[in-house]
């Protein structure tokens, strides 16, 4: 039975890795805020407001 072992690893890949991760998840948020967007268009609803933009929506200041 073979020995388990660590796969060969390199630091550059892990640069290239990191960049691409990013871009997926920065991609991701836009995409999910745009079809929350579009959701709200269609049911003529608005979307909920997060944080501190909450409170704005809400009349009052942080």
């Amino acid at each position: 039975m073979p020995q388990p072992h660590w796969p060969a690893f390199e630091w550059e890949a892990l640069r290239v890795m990191t960049g691409y991760g990013l871009m997926l998840a920065t991609l991701g948020s836009i995409d999910s805020l745009l079809t929350s967007l579009v959701a709200d268009n269609i049911t003529r609803t608005q979307h909920a407001c997060f944080l501190r933009a909450r409170l704005r929506c809400n009349g009052r200041s942080p």
